[in-house]
């Protein structure tokens, strides 16, 4: 009876009944009885279906401890109670707490069902999920494609779970940035699922909303408004206005009408969002300090500068408290609240949470960059594209009165070359082809300690059971073993701690280095602007110099064709006719600053 209620959305007249339930069989059966369990079970499940996850959390966890001292830890049920806890934590956004019970699932599953059942992939999918969620994408992805083989396997490629693995596949590339490879899996999964399950199943709704997040993503404005809008009908007939899914969908619409200037109606989304989070989840939540976010990213955009402000700071206050300051929720509130602080013409606070921001993103870079393959670093990079060019444009106004900023901005550029993503998987492999099992051994302890430094990073702080900065000092010190064993390691340390004292330490008199890069000028974000650095001996900053549009440089190179030799002599002429084109774009400008130099280096640039 009250399923029944529940289904009807007669909530006040289900809990009652749910609550009487449990009272009988806890008077006629006792507290360890798989049927007493069930019924707390079904509790937990009705207070999450109606956003009152704090409620449901005691009875899943009593349903854990009944269903272990009635059957033990070798059971289907046992499992399905570690596996809903886990669920239940990850949505509260408890990952650390999440983890170990979505391990402790597979290995219970694996063992008692083995690793062709279908109950194995979903604890597979579960902890991909869990780790997508942490930022740990490399973790994500085998157990997402484990999880997709089997059940390919045992259901082939029509059923609604291969839909959900396709899915899932897909919204990890998507939240690597590959765009490419996500929208295909994404329509995929949809059309499984609506064929399969009907379009007004939850799990299509899911697939919509993520269809439509990449939509949004890639611009494709109009395709991701009609697919928010369905979903946010399903999961209010099916859950109802408090449910997660629900008001992420919301979230998202307000999002989208942020980005298409529909300011009204994004406003009153995200206040309906906000308000219902605050009393499902409170004020301390992640998804509650994301929502400010947003919502402060719309009044900054509509000239609300006061309203923006206090959200912005509110927002980055949860973060802290919750995560620490290395987490990417963090780090995107930060450089938002830079951004803003630029835009309102507070340039000392601008540049001290720019710099910030700069640091926070390197750390993590070489935090992760040990484990991760080339493809993942390159995707990784595009997802700080944006927060790099708004620095770089910032930097370029902001030398006049600050010249030592351009130090930051040299820094930041030969950190992150391509030759240094590439050292770094060279110097992995190396190593991990070496004979010297002291050097293997060394090696393993630090990506081992990197990993879990990355995890604890994305972990609310009030869940880390370890300190990460202890951890970093370990890291630390097995890091000054390798340098002394290994001289690849030695010198990717050294390219790592690459900056332009050193470049300039490296020049003798007569010589400079010379660095291009572009970026989305500030004043104009379709323009994108092409720059030089230079460092010269005697250099007290690093000389950041404007050079030209590439809007300019397009109408030069695109106006040729023909063959190679014909498209070179059209662009540069020959000995009897010079084409000075390029040069007054690129090179004109530069020279003031290089005359009487005798060698220019040219560095390649990551950009």
């Amino acid at each position: 009876m009250a399923e029944l209620y529940k289904t009807m959305g007669k909530f006040a007249e289900a809990e009652p009944l749910f609550l009487k339930s449990i009272e009988i069989r806890k008077e006629t059966l006792g507290t360890n009885h798989p049927e007493y369990a069930i019924s707390l079970n079904n509790l937990a499940a009705f207070y999450w279906s109606v956003g009152r996850l704090s409620d449901a959390e005691p009875l899943l966890l009593e349903t854990i401890n009944t269903m272990r001292n009635v059957y033990g830890t070798d059971h289907p049920r046992y499992a399905l109670a570690l596996n809903n806890t886990a669920l239940l934590y990850q949505v509260m956004g408890y990952y650390q707490r999440a983890e170990p019970l979505y391990v402790e699932a597979l290995s219970v599953r694996k063992k008692i069902i083995g690793e062709k059942h279908p109950d194995y992939a979903v604890s597979l999918n579960n902890l991909g999920g869990l780790y997508i969620l942490m930022g740990n994408y490399s973790g994500a992805e085998p157990y997402y494609i484990q999880s997709l083989n089997i059940r390919k396997d045992i259901f082939g490629e029509k059923h609604n779970s291969y839909a959900v693995s396709v899915n899932n596949l897909a919204g990890l590339y998507n939240n690597m940035g590959n765009y490419e490879a996500a929208e295909p899996l994404y329509l995929e999964a949809t059309s499984i699922l609506g064929e399969t399950l009907g379009k007004k199943h939850p799990d299509y709704a899911n697939s919509l909303n993520n269809l439509a997040d990449l939509y949004v993503q890639t611009k494709v404005f109009e395709k991701a408004e009609l697919l928010i809008k369905e979903a946010i009908e399903i999961y209010k007939a099916e859950f109802g206005e408090k449910h997660p899914n629900y008001l992420t969908a919301l979230n998202n619409l307000a999002t989208l009408y942020t980005r298409i200037g529909n300011d009204s109606l994004a406003e009153q989304l995200f206040l309906e969002t906000l308000k219902t989070r605050k009393e499902v989840l409170g004020e301390k939540h992640s998804l509650y300090a994301l929502t400010l976010n947003n919502l402060a990213i719309l009044y900054e955009s509509i000239g609300k500068y006061d309203s923006a402000e206090v959200l912005y700071k509110e927002s980055k206050d949860i973060y802290t408290n919750a995560f620490g300051t290395s987490h990417k929720d963090y780090v995107d509130t930060n450089g938002n609240l830079a951004g803003f602080y630029r835009k309102t013409s507070n340039m000392e606070l601008a540049e001290a949470l720019y710099l910030e921001t700069v640091d926070i993103i390197n750390l993590n870079i070489y935090q992760n960059f040990g484990f991760l393959s080339e493809r993942e670093k390159e995707l990784y990079f595009k997802t700080q594209e944006d927060f790099f060019s708004n620095f770089y444009a910032f930097s370029l106004n902001r030398k006049e009165d600050n010249k030592s900023i351009t130090q930051a901005v040299y820094n930041n550029v030969v950190k992150n070359k391509g030759l240094l993503l590439k050292s770094s998987t060279a110097m992995r492999n190396a190593i991990l082809k070496s004979e010297n099992e002291e050097l293997l051994t060394l090696y393993k302890q630090w990506i081992d300690l990197k990993k879990e430094i990355s995890t604890l990073n994305t972990t609310q702080v009030s869940e880390r059971k370890k300190d990460p900065e202890l951890l970093a000092n370990q890291a630390n010190a097995i890091e000054k073993d390798l340098v002394r064993q290994s001289q690849l390691f030695s010198d990717f340390e050294k390219m790592q701690s690459l900056s332009w004292e050193n470049v300039k330490s490296g020049l003798k008199e007569g010589e400079a280095a010379l660095e291009f890069i572009h970026f989305a000028n500030d004043k104009n974000k379709d323009s994108v602007i092409y720059c030089a650095l230079i460092v010269k001996p005697n250099s007290e900053n690093p000389e950041m110099v404007p050079l030209f549009y590439e809007k300019d440089l397009q109408l030069i190179i695109g106006l040729f064709t023909g063959n190679n030799y014909q498209y070179v002599n059209a662009i540069y002429g020959k000995n009897s006719q010079e084409n000075l084109q390029l040069y007054k774009l690129i090179w004109q400008p530069l020279e003031n600053y290089l005359e009487g130099l005798k060698t220019i280096y040219l560095l390649n640039s990551s950009n």
